[in-house]
């Protein structure tokens, strides 16, 4: 059985809605910080880090245990990119001698946009996930979420 209610918010959250109550969010408070880039990463997943970390360590939404799910998000971000290249190039429909059916990169691109969009919730990157946060930050710089996930038709 699953658990009941709304999944509960980080401690930080609390602190940025000023709903922090310590009776109720007791826990640690993890220092506000960039974790270590993965030197493995391919070079789309390097720059959607750069960006997206950058962001989060403006907004106070990032310590160093976070650096698996950033790795998971932006290799999900560089999988997405390159199944969306595959399908422009080949097209939504593969046929071959018995049937006509969806090409494969249509389903992988599927999957890694549910793992973003998963990801991005956690991380207080979606309209929902910030609802209520009061966070200092300076309107108009950079890029945009969308940016950042290549979801902007040129």
């Amino acid at each position: 059985m699953g658990s009941r209610g709304p999944q509960k918010s980080p401690r930080q959250a609390h602190k940025l809605r000023g709903t922090l109550r310590e009776d109720r969010h007791a826990g640690p408070e993890m220092p506000v910080m960039v974790p270590q880039m993965p030197p493995d990463l391919g070079p789309v997943a390097q720059g959607a880090w750069n960006v997206i970390t950058a962001k989060l360590l403006s907004a106070g939404l990032i310590a160093d245990l976070d650096q698996l799910p950033m790795r998971l998000l932006c290799e999900s971000v560089e999988l997405y990119l390159e199944a969306c290249d595959v399908v422009k190039r080949d097209g939504l429909i593969v046929a071959s001698v018995k049937a006509i059916y969806q090409h494969p990169a249509v389903g992988i691109r599927n999957k890694a946009w549910a793992q973003i969009v998963k990801l991005c919730r956690e991380f207080g990157m979606s309209p929902s996930a910030r609802c209520g946060l009061h966070i200092d930050t300076k309107q108009g710089q950079g890029k945009g979420v969308a940016d950042i996930l290549g979801l902007h038709v040129a």
